[in-house]
This record gives C-alpha cells, structure tokens and sequence, in this order.
C-alpha cells in the first residue's frame, strides 16, 4: 500500500469516509499513481499544498452522499478520476506547474482558476496524454 509523503490520509478523504474506513482501508481508495502525482507535484512546487483542513472537509475524495459538487463528481470517484482541489499561497504558480507537467503527474483535467476562488481543481486521470482545461 502506497502513502503520502506530505499528505496524510485526513487531509485527502472526507470526514464522513474517514468514520467509517480504517487508514488502510481509506489508503486504498486513492490509486498509488495518484499518490506519487500528489507526493511529485508538492515537491516540484516546493511549498505547503493543502487539501481537507483550515476549514476545509470536501476537497478530496468524497462520500457518495456528500452535497458538495455535482453527483457524478471525479471527487466521489465517478468516470475513472480521483480529483482534488489544492490550496496553496500562489496558485498560478502551481497552475504553471500542472501545465508544464500533466503526463508526468498523471492530470488529465483542470478546473480554469479564473472561474474558481483560490483553488485549483485537478482530475488524476490513469493514461491522460492531454489536458483538459475546463469551466466550472
């Protein structure tokens, strides 16, 4: 089993998954080449990303039964995607990252930052070769 090494499980799943799973359990829902996107992307940008924590409980994956988001949403793990909306102190610059570095990271979707409020939302996609850019 694959873990984060600057993310720890709470901060990548919802409180209501994480009351019902073990650790390992809830480690098993997040693939281990979305692990090692995370683990990458957070040492390329060099500085703290958070996910679930400051306030924050629905950024990671969600229960099925959660109302955040649309119901067939990347977040609860819907059409092959494990999607997460990272924070961080400068946003752009991980936007540049994302785009210089998608096929390594394994992003195949990201939400434009223009139309979002100081996140970035991406879709880890198994085989993605192109970036989808698009609005919420």
């Amino acid at each position: 089993m694959y873990k984060c090494r600057h993310f720890s499980i709470e901060e990548l799943i919802s409180p209501e998954i994480w009351s019902l799973l073990s650790e390992d359990a809830c480690w098993r829902l997040i693939p281990p080449e979305v692990v090692y996107g995370l683990d990458t992307l957070r040492d390329m940008y060099g500085r703290a990303i958070w996910i679930n924590g400051k306030g924050l409980s629905q950024c990671g994956v969600r229960a099925m039964s959660s109302k955040s988001g649309v119901k067939l949403s990347g977040h609860k793990l819907f059409r092959g995607e494990t999607c997460f909306d990272l924070h961080c102190d400068d946003i752009k610059r991980l936007e540049d990252i994302v785009r210089e570095n998608h096929i390594s990271l394994g992003i195949g979707r990201m939400e434009n930052t223009a139309k979002t409020n100081g996140w970035l939302h991406v879709s880890f996609i198994k085989g993605a070769q192109n970036l989808d850019v698009f609005d919420p």
